[in-house]
């Protein structure tokens, strides 16, 4: 008998008297020397906010065509003008994030979070952030802020969820995972990962239900066939695990775990020959175990 872990896989005026016109023309004056000094500063103030919101659109055509550096660069010139163009911060922190600058880029969205406390996706992209860096604890306290803000930001469930999964908060993360799917109910990989996490706690019946709901939203998505093959393995479902098996390689012909558990499945079920002619593919596919296999039971 051989042994493989059938796992899933993650991965915005009146007249004054005459005594007194002279005194109200000399005020009146005054007034209008103040009224041109403040015109010239609104006029200045309203020019300089142009020329932030022209260093920003430029960034983000740059960051659209792939030129991240420059993206920042506009940025840069954006913040010189207005240090306090918390949207120029936000910005430059998410291009900072996709250039793998995790940790300028929460350097970044603190800034931009200082100059806007009600910004929920600051929150949700700084808690991105910390959780590429694996810091799902402070992650988890951002998206929550983020939900705080908009209670309805699926994205941020389904991401504190990933977080607590992470944590191994199994039972918790499914909480999150369903009020994602509640609020959008085509999220599949909120059902995706819902299953992952009902297999931990050993929900396989309610796993195999969300990974048919993913299947049914993409019938392409190999990874929920393996899955849910794997699963049906651990039931005694043999042929329904073959069937998931075939289709993972059908859609993937080099998913190597799909080739070693649908050999071990054909053992199974007595059918050596097809159980080998899997093993021999995954040894050619570079598996070692598989080539064992094949060697001490096929040749």
């Amino acid at each position: 008998m051989h042994y493989n872990i059938h796992n899933d896989q993650k991965f915005i005026s009146i007249s004054a008297p005459l005594t007194m016109k002279l005194l109200t023309r000399s005020l009146a004056l005054v007034y209008s020397v103040g009224l041109f000094s403040t015109l010239v500063i609104f006029e200045q103030s309203n020019a300089r906010a142009q020329r932030v919101d022209f260093y920003i659109e430029r960034g983000v055509n740059k960051a659209n065509n792939g030129d991240i550096e420059g993206a920042i660069k506009e940025y840069n010139k954006a913040i010189e003008m207005n240090p306090k163009s918390s949207q120029a911060y936000y910005n430059r922190a998410y291009d900072k994030a996709r250039g793998k600058d995790l940790i300028g880029a929460i350097e970044d969205y603190n800034k931009a979070i200082q100059l806007s406390p009600n910004d929920a996706d600051a929150f949700y992209n700084r808690g991105n952030a910390k959780s590429h860096l694996k810091k799902y604890k402070d992650a988890i306290f951002d998206y929550s802020k983020a939900i705080g803000i908009n209670p309805n930001y699926a994205d941020a469930f389904y991401k504190r969820a990933n977080s607590k999964s992470n944590l191994k908060d199994y039972q918790s993360s499914i909480a999150d995972y369903s009020q994602a799917i509640e609020i959008k109910p085509n999220h599949s990989n909120a059902y995706f990962n819902r299953a992952y996490s009902k297999n931990k706690i050993k929900d396989l019946i309610g796993a195999i239900k969300d990974y048919n709901k993913v299947i049914k939203m993409n019938s392409k998505y190999i990874d929920a066939y393996y899955n849910r093959g794997s699963i049906k393995y651990r039931l005694g479902d043999y042929i329904g695990a073959l069937r998931d098996y075939t289709k993972t390689i059908e859609e993937n012909p080099k998913h190597i775990n799909a080739y070693l558990n649908r050999g071990i499945t054909k053992e199974i079920l007595s059918d050596m020959k097809g159980a080998c002619s899997d093993w021999k593919e995954a040894s050619r596919l570079g598996v070692q175990r598989a080539s064992n296999w094949y060697m001490t039971q096929c040749e």
